[in-house]
């Protein structure tokens, strides 16, 4: 076993019917591959209810290692901190949050089994990437456990007709690529003093996400504005060299550039090699995923400048106009030494869904959570990830419906990835890239 162990501190936090002061390390058991040797913890807490009986366990299956590693290992701290923010209690018993480490397919079906069968796991939180969801969910179905996903956005998801899993993130094609099309032309077109039919835009899609790029440019055609595309290329993961593909850009004199980036290596060798051969748009407007990594400004600590202007369009992070979230994103610092990503502030927000909905619940038994996740109707502004839940037949969060203009900007020395957009939202405002 590995444990991933939350620094220790003294925290006063209030989670229902138990008020705890407690100065104590919480670990989270990690099976599959350890990568780690297992610390030693020690603990002295003070409570008006101690935790007693069967602990109430929680499974995740998620890569810790390989391209997908970084992610998992970021949700896993933002999902460890939710636990211990409950004090590790819920129905006044012990919380076990368990999370196996699994890489390819095969692997992320037999964890999930093991952890039903064999450790006894009926609720659990998703992994990190829509394909950990897209193999591990019809696992969960067949045998009939509870599921909180927390921000797979593969809309297929939705069609397979899930009951026992939740998604309380937006879709993808359906409802994230209308929209950030839509922002070329209301956000971008003005910014850059041009009618939208003059704008020159280039998509850089790779393989793995081919359809966030054809959503792009279905959604360009359906405006009326597929004259606009003035370049569509697809690559292949992992990239050695972006040279050829950078100089086929320059040659197309884009006002827009979009590239769509799974590997935040890739994405780092495409910035520090548009830098060096002098690819400069104006705009240059990311679809996430890299872009919002937790790794690219490490894999660009030598030269953070090379992020600043840099636009995400993505689900909502803690730097919106949001006390909740804002608080989250400096405890989250303060925890772990980096900057909560969009998806640890999503997975966060789901664990205290769940533990709301638990303890709401009265039990633990799947099938009663499930009726009270269904069930649930929280108003948009409340919870740290701003968006409401309320979900429809497919189990879909209809409230999941705002996202955010994001920026890559240098505060106090360094880069962080910021909301300029919408309005209502936004905490900074956008650095002009196409003014300088």
């Amino acid at each position: 076993a590995t444990y991933f162990a939350v620094p220790k501190g003294v925290t006063t936090v209030t989670a229902p019917g138990t008020t705890v002061t407690t100065t104590k390390t919480v670990t989270t058991t990690v099976t599959g591959t350890p990568t780690t040797t297992p610390p030693t913890t020690t603990s002295t807490t003070t409570t008006t209810t101690s935790p007693s009986g069967k602990p109430v366990k929680i499974g995740c299956v998620t890569p810790l290692t390989g391209p997908l590693g970084s992610g998992g290992r970021t949700i896993t701290k933002a999902f460890t901190m939710a636990v211990e923010d409950w004090n590790n209690t819920v129905l006044g018993r012990p919380i076990d949050f368990i999370v196996a480490a699994a890489e390819t397919d095969e692997q992320l079906i037999s964890e999930a089994e093991r952890l039903i069968t064999e450790v006894g796991c009926k609720i659990f939180v998703t992994g990190y990437g829509s394909h950990v969801s897209e193999v591990t969910e019809g696992v969960f179905e067949k045998y009939q456990v509870l599921c909180i996903d927390w921000g797979a956005w593969s809309d297929v998801l939705r069609e397979k007709g899930y009951k026992w899993t939740f998604f309380l993130a937006p879709m993808c094609v359906g409802q994230y690529v209308p929209d950030m099309a839509d922002k070329l032309v209301n956000v971008f077109a003005p910014a850059l003093g041009k009618d939208p039919k003059e704008l020159r835009v280039a998509i850089m899609c790779t393989d793995l996400y081919p359809y966030v790029g054809t959503g792009i440019k279905n959604r360009l055609d359906s405006l009326g504005l597929s004259n606009i595309l003035v370049d569509y290329i697809t690559f292949t993961e992992p990239v050695k060299d972006f040279t050829e593909i950078i100089e086929r850009l320059k040659e197309k004199k884009v006002d827009i550039f979009i590239p769509v980036v799974s590997g935040a290596e890739s994405a780092a060798l495409l910035v520090r090699q548009s830098k060096q051969l002098g690819f400069k748009p104006p705009v240059f407007y990311a679809a996430g995923l890299a872009f919002e990594h937790p790794d690219l400004p490490k894999l660009l600590s030598d030269a953070p400048e090379l992020l600043q202007g840099i636009f995400t369009h993505s689900f909502l992070s803690a730097t919106i106009k949001h006390p909740p979230a804002n608080e989250f994103y400096q405890r989250f610092y303060k925890r772990w030494g980096e900057y909560p990503s969009v998806h640890a502030t999503e997975a966060y927000s789901a664990m205290i869904f769940l533990l709301e909905c638990i303890q709401k619940t009265g039990s633990d038994d799947p099938a009663a959570v499930r009726e009270t996740v269904k069930n649930a109707d929280i108003p948009t502004g409340v919870r740290v990830i701003y968006w409401g839940i309320k979900f429809d037949e497919r189990n879909q969060n209809i409230r999941a419906n705002l996202f955010q203009v994001a920026q890559w900007q240098i505060i106090e020395g360094k880069p962080q990835l910021v909301c300029v957009g919408p309005p209502e939202i936004a905490m900074y405002n956008m650095i002009p890239t196409w003014k300088s």
